[in-house]
């Protein structure tokens, strides 16, 4: 099985030289209070520090926040789709600034086009473990939710599978 299929978190090894496998993510860094953002006017194009200034209320410091975009309108069973929203290198310093715990986004990828892969580097770089290929389609914004989502813990793993819960405040 591919490390990035479905529901995934990578580790600071994904990317990082130094850094620490899945089963060294701490776990407390992957369950609680949670923001689901709506970012579904974004079609194709980067999640900016500008649009996410937008929520700057509900992205406060401890906080996971999950990204929904218009990924969540694209089918599961679809070809990989090279023009997915992704999260811009000043999205993500954004969210480092703001002192978030985790990150996660509706489709495969969190980044695209962008060289040296800046954004992973960022997140992963603070030690903010980012959550992949989650389904948010069905989830209404705007709602306080309490996330929790585990990771195989296969020792040695830049990335694994996990089941992620979201329920509601």
């Amino acid at each position: 099985m591919c490390l990035h299929t479905g529901t995934h978190i990578d580790a600071p090894a994904h990317f990082l030289e130094d850094g620490h496998s899945i089963e060294k993510t701490s776990l407390t860094q992957l369950a609680g209070r949670c923001c689901v953002l709506d970012l579904t006017q974004i079609e194709g194009d980067a999640i900016t520090r500008e649009a996410l200034e937008q929520h700057e209320a509900v992205i406060e410091k401890g906080v996971i926040v999950m990204l929904k975009t218009a990924n969540s309108a694209l089918s599961t069973t679809a070809p990989f789709n090279p023009k997915f929203v992704f999260l811009h290198i000043s999205g993500a310093e954004y969210l480092r600034e703001r002192g978030i715990k985790a990150v996660g986004v509706d489709y495969l990828g969190i980044e695209r086009d962008q060289p040296d892969h800046v954004t992973h580097k960022t997140l992963l770089g603070s030690q903010i473990p980012i959550v992949e290929g989650l389904r948010l389609g069905h989830v209404d914004c705007g709602r306080s939710y309490y996330f929790v989502c585990l990771p195989l813990a296969i020792q040695g793993l830049e990335a694994a599978p996990a089941r992620a819960v979201l329920l509601p405040l």
